[in-house]
C-alpha cells in the first residue's frame, strides 16, 4: 500500500514525496520522522506531511511551512501538517497508507473554532464557495478543497465583504483562514472613488492642435505588438487575472486623452485597472494568422478616450498565445520587453502558488514630461545636464530584471507626417542593456552639437536569439551618418547597405557578441528629420525614454520569416547599419559628455 517513494503529480509537476520528507528533517532539528503522502480532496491532489517530533520537542506547523517555502517551490510544500506519536505501520512493517488517510479524514471532520469575527466571516465565505465546512482555521485553501479558479472568485468575495484590496499574490502567500484574517486586519479600508470628472487624475499635458489633426488623419496604427506562447499550466481564468493585475500596475496603460471644454486634449488617467484580458479561440492556422494581423494593426482611438493597448489570450491547437498590443504614443519597446519579463515571473509564481511580487515603476511620467518641457524651452546648460543626468540614471536602472517601465510621448515632436506611407510592424522582446554600446537617449543631446549636416541616416542592428520571451537577448549598436538632403531611402545602392552591414558585423564580433547563438540579424535603414539645427523641438525624442529617438520620414525594410508556436509569421524589422568610423567618433563624444554628468560606465 505504500507509495511514499513513488513520483506523483501535483499541479502538473512531478514530485517525489520522499524528497520532501528529507527536506523537512533538514530544515527542522525537532522532527525525528517525516512521511509525506498525496491525498485526493474534492478532485484536487494535495500533499500531507505526518511528523513525529524529537522527544521533548513540540512542532509548529506554521513555522515549518514557512521554512519549507523558503527552500522548496510552492507545489512541493505540504498543505497540511499532522503531528503523531508514531507513524502507523502495516503487518509487514511498511508505512500504512490507509491509516494515514484515515487520520487526514479525521482532521478534516474536526469542528471549526473561530478566533474572532473576521475568521467566522471567512469560514462562512469558504463554506459557501467550497460547498463544505470540513476545515479548520489553520487548514490551507487547497487542503479545504479549493482550486485556482475558486481562488479568483474568493478574491472578489473578500474585497466585497471586507472592503480591502486583496491581490492574488496575497492569497498565494496567506492560504489559511487564520493568516487571511490577520492580513485583513492590517489592511486599510478601501475608499469609494467619486464618480464623474472629479475622479479623473488630470496630467499636465495638452496635445497640440496640429498634432491632433495629424493623429486624426493617421490611416495606420502605430503599435508595438508582442506575441508569445504561454507554457505555464494555469486555468485560463486565473491566467487572465494574473496578466491583468500586472498590466494594471503600469501607469501608461491607464492613460488616454480627454477633451476639455476648450477643445484641448488632456492626458488623463481614465482607468483604474486592466481587467479586460480577452480570450479568443482559433480553429485553423489561417484563422490564427488573420486574427493576429488584424489584432496587431488595430488602431486605438486615444483622442476618443480609448485605452492605449489590448491583451488577448489566443487558444489554438492546444497552445495558448499571449498577444499584447500597445499604442506607440504611450509605450516603447524597452518597456514592453521588461513588462514581458514581469509577466513571465508572475505567471511562474502563480503556477507554483507563490506570492506574486509587487513590481514598482521607477519613473514618474508626469515629472519627466515637466522636466522635458523645461528642457525644450530653456537654453540653460545646467538645466539640460540635470535632466539628462536623471534620465540616464533612471534608464540604466531599468536593466534590473522584472521592472516594467512605460514612458510618455513627447507629442509636440511626434513626426506623424509621412510615417504611415511605410508602416512597420515591429515585434519587440526583452532587452539586455549589457550589450549596448551606449544609451540611445544621450544621442539626442549629442546630435545637434556634433553634426553639421541637415539630414542623417540612423542605423541600428539588433541580434536576436529566439522569438520573444524572457530568454530572448538583443545586441544593439547604432550610428548616425550625414547624407545629402535630396537623398531618399530608395536612392541607397545595395553596395552601400552591404558595406555598412559588413562593418556592423565586424563591430559586433569585436564586442564579443556570440553571433552564432542568434537566429535573426534583420537589417533596415531609417531616414530622420531634415532639420537638425537649433530647433530643439524638432530634435526632441517623441517619447521618453525609448529605443527609437526619431520618427522616420522614410524607411527601408527587410522582411524576416519568424516561427511562433509552430506557424510562420512574416514580420518587417528594424535593425542596424552604420559607419564604423562615425560610430567611433560619436562614442568618443558620448564618453566625454558622460564624464561631465555621471559615471561613463552607464553609457559604455
Amino acid at each position: 500500500l505504500s507509495r511514499v517513494d513513488n513520483l506523483i503529480k501535483i499541479r502538473g509537476f512531478r514530485v517525489e514525496p520522499e524528497e520532501i520528507s528529507t527536506v523537512i528533517k533538514q530544515v527542522s532539528a525537532e522532527v525525528e520522522q517525516a512521511v509525506v503522502i498525496d491525498v485526493e480532496h474534492n478532485g484536487t491532489t494535495l500533499l500531507v506531511a505526518y511528523l513525529v517530533a524529537v522527544q521533548g520537542k513540540t512542532l509548529a506547523g506554521a513555522e515549518l511551512k514557512q521554512a519549507l517555502s523558503a527552500c522548496l517551490p510552492g507545489y512541493m510544500v505540504p498543505t497540511m501538517f499532522i503531528t503523531l506519536e508514531q507513524i502507523p505501520l502495516s503487518l509487514n512493517g511498511k508505512i500504512d497508507r490507509k491509516a494515514l488517510l484515515a487520520l487526514y479524514q479525521g482532521q478534516q471532520k474536526a469542528a471549526f473554532r473561530a478566533g474572532n469575527a473576521i475568521e467566522e466571516q471567512l469560514h462562512q465565505l469558504w463554506t459557501r464557495l467550497l460547498s463544505s465546512d470540513h476545515f479548520g482555521a489553520e487548514d490551507s485553501f487547497y487542503a479545504a478543497g479549493g482550486n485556482s479558479l475558486q481562488l479568483v472568485s474568493m478574491r472578489r468575495m473578500l474585497q466585497d465583504t471586507f472592503a480591502v484590496d486583496i491581490s492574488l499574490g496575497d492569497l498565494f502567500a496567506h492560504t489559511t483562514i487564520a493568516e487571511l484574517a490577520e492580513l485583513i486586519q492590517r489592511r486599510p479600508k478601501l475608499t469609494v472613488k467619486p464618480q464623474g470628472d472629479s475622479a479623473d487624475k488630470v496630467v499636465e499635458y495638452r496635445m497640440p492642435r496640429e498634432l491632433q489633426v495629424k493623429y486624426k488623419n493617421l490611416t495606420k496604427a502605430l503599435n508595438i505588438p508582442v506575441i508569445k506562447e504561454i507554457t505555464v499550466q494555469l486555468p485560463t481564468q486565473l491566467l487572465c487575472q494574473v496578466i491583468g493585475e500586472q498590466l494594471s500596475r503600469v501607469e501608461a496603460l491607464n492613460l488616454s486623452f480627454k477633451q476639455n471644454d476648450d477643445g484641448d486634449l488632456i492626458l488623463t488617467q481614465l482607468y483604474d485597472s486592466f481587467a479586460d484580458v480577452e480570450v479568443y479561440q482559433c480553429a485553423a492556422q489561417a484563422e490564427l494568422q488573420g486574427y493576429l494581423e488584424q489584432k496587431t494593426t488595430e488602431k486605438f482611438d486615444l483622442i476618443g478616450g480609448s485605452r492605449p493597448g489590448s491583451a488577448t489570450i489566443v487558444e489554438y491547437n492546444g497552445k495558448r498565445l499571449l498577444v499584447l498590443v500597445f499604442d506607440h504614443i504611450l509605450s516603447d519597446g524597452y518597456s514592453i520587453g521588461l513588462l514581458e519579463k514581469q509577466i513571465d515571473a508572475a505567471l511562474a509564481q502563480a503556477a507554483n502558488h507563490e506570492e506574486v511580487a509587487e513590481s514598482e515603476v521607477p519613473t514618474s511620467y508626469l515629472s519627466y514630461l515637466r522636466d522635458h518641457e523645461n528642457w525644450l524651452a530653456s537654453d540653460d546648460a545646467d538645466n539640460k545636464r540635470a535632466f539628462w543626468t536623471r534620465y540616464l540614471k533612471d534608464a540604466s536602472s531599468l536593466a534590473l530584471p522584472g521592472l516594467p517601465h512605460f514612458s510618455m510621448i513627447q507629442a509636440q515632436s511626434f513626426a506623424i507626417g509621412e510615417f504611415d506611407k511605410r508602416y512597420i510592424k515591429p515585434v519587440v522582446s526583452g532587452l539586455n542593456i549589457s550589450y549596448y554600446t551606449y544609451l540611445f537617449a544621450s544621442c539626442c543631446y549629442a546630435l545637434h552639437k556634433y553634426f553639421d549636416s541637415d539630414k542623417f541616416l540612423l542605423g541600428t542592428i539588433a541580434a536576436r536569439r529566439g522569438l520573444m520571451g524572457s530568454e530572448t537577448t538583443f545586441g544593439s549598436l547604432t550610428g548616425f551618418i550625414p547624407v545629402k538632403s535630396e537623398m531618399t531611402a530608395s536612392d541607397m545602392p545595395a553596395e552601400f547597405l552591404d558595406r555598412f552591414a559588413g562593418s556592423l558585423m565586424q563591430a559586433l564580433e569585436n564586442q564579443d557578441l556570440p553571433l552564432s547563438e542568434f537566429d535573426v540579424l534583420p537589417l533596415s535603414v531609417n531616414f530622420i528629420y531634415e532639420d537638425l539645427g537649433e530647433d530643439r523641438k524638432t530634435l526632441a525624442p517623441y517619447r521618453i525614454p525609448g529605443l527609437s529617438i526619431f520618427a522616420p520620414r522614410d524607411r527601408l525594410t527587410f522582411v524576416v520569416k519568424e516561427e511562433v508556436a509552430g506557424f510562420s509569421f512574416f514580420i518587417e524589422h528594424d535593425a542596424t547599419i552604420f559607419d564604423e568610423q562615425q560610430l567611433n567618433s560619436l562614442v568618443s563624444y558620448l564618453k566625454e559628455f558622460a564624464g561631465q554628468t555621471m559615471d561613463a560606465g552607464v553609457l559604455l
